[in-house]
């Protein structure tokens, strides 16, 4: 008899469902979490070496992970219920589902079931359980979901959604391929979803691994379902609107706009003495990659501990300094407007005239400029 290795609150609820609908006799073996833990007991791994549930032995075979049991049990045991007939379309479509339940919907599941965890946390740590929950919920996995399929629309068109169909409509080693191509997808996506939000739709280039997947298995797909010819005029019409895009979106712009981190790192490596650190967000990485300086992103420290980081640094022989762009000096001023640092009340040391302007800063010299000193400003222009 079909014997059922049970885990509470775990994936093998479905192999029940299933048992129960088709009437098929069985015997299960409960097993309960770690009450502290919630991990499985050991005992589990005595019967498969994955330690985890839903587990099934049938007449000396041993079989793990949920859809694989599903389709041996459906298989075996369904008579052709509960499944449409093999090797229709409907069939291909069933399984592609099946999976996807698996593959790509459960790393965005296990995230929120993550965040629910750490919402249960003991009761005097759980104010900032809860922050740290609702952080990820609300301030990264929500927008992030928000925000990164419209640009992908936006800028690709709804042409690159027929990529999921990919694993139910082709057949043979091109199916293969797109299953391992969704999984690589959906990972790419899954990774980012915890990560910084944020607003400016080149940030889409965080999914680069994934587009190319998306784009190549969306020709195929259309491949199947329209004529050639139709292919082509969709390929060239999705190519203008990828040269529409390009230009709105100044992408042809892009060398004169960038320019602003070479010439910021240019600096840096120049005038800025080795033990330099420099407090910057955008330019955080022209600082260390062009510049060969240390950099620390403001936006990580607290709003009353600017001043403090300054110190702290000083103290420790570093020569800190601030790299703002224009756009982010009034989110400085508004993040740290109880510190000295904070005020951007004196003259920059250097301003780097770009498309989008960089100012340098050394908070050093606020004492020397509010006490009638002057400051120098190095003005550097493409």
């Amino acid at each position: 008899m079909l014997t059922v290795h049970h885990l509470n609150n775990s994936r093998s609820q479905r192999v029940l469902w299933l048992l129960e609908e088709l009437g098929v006799p069985y015997e299960i073996v409960k097993y309960e979490r770690d009450a502290k833990t919630s991990l499985a007991p050991a005992a589990l791994r005595a019967i498969h070496p994955l330690g985890k549930s839903p587990v099934v032995t049938d007449n000396g075979i041993t079989l793990a992970e949920s859809s694989a049991i599903l389709e041996y049990i459906l298989e075996k045991y369904g008579g052709g219920r509960l499944q449409p007939a093999k090797g229709t379309p409907d069939y291909e479509r069933y399984r592609y589902f099946m999976h996807y339940a698996e593959g790509s919907l459960m790393p965005f599941l296990l995230m929120r079931l993550i965040t629910g965890r750490i919402r249960k946390a003991p009761l005097f740590v759980r104010p900032v359980a809860n922050k740290i929950a609702n952080t990820l919920d609300g301030g990264f996995v929500v927008p992030n979901l928000t925000r990164y399929p419209g640009w992908l629309v936006e800028t690709e068109t709804p042409f690159v959604a027929l990529a999921a169909f990919a694993p139910a409509v082709l057949r043979g080693r091109p199916r293969r391929v797109a299953v391992a191509a969704a999984g690589i997808v959906t990972l790419t996506v899954a990774i980012h979803l915890a990560y910084t939000v944020f607003d400016e739709w080149w940030y889409l280039r965080f999914l680069l691994p994934a587009l190319p997947l998306l784009l190549v298995f969306s020709v195929m797909v259309l491949r199947r379902i329209v004529p050639r010819v139709a292919v082509a005029a969709a390929c060239a019409a999705i190519a203008a609107w990828g040269i529409h895009v390009a230009v709105r979106r100044q992408v042809f712009e892009l060398q004169g706009l960038e320019s602003r981190f070479r010439l910021t790192g240019e600096y840096a490596a120049r005038a800025l003495p080795a033990n330099a650190v420099v407090f910057a967000v955008q330019q955080s990485g022209s600082a260390r990659f062009h510049g060969g300086r240390a950099s620390l992103s403001w936006d990580v420290i607290a709003p009353d501990a600017l001043d403090g980081t300054i110190a702290w640094a000083r103290a420790r022989g570093f020569a800190p300094v601030i790299a703002l762009e224009d756009e982010e000096a009034p989110r400085f001023r508004a993040r740290f407007g109880t510190q000295a640092a904070g005020q951007l009340d004196w003259p920059p040391d250097a301003e780097i005239h770009a498309p989008v302007r960089v100012r340098i800063f050394d908070p050093g010299r606020r004492v020397e400029y509010t006490n009638g000193g002057r400051v120098q400003t190095e003005h550097i222009r493409r």
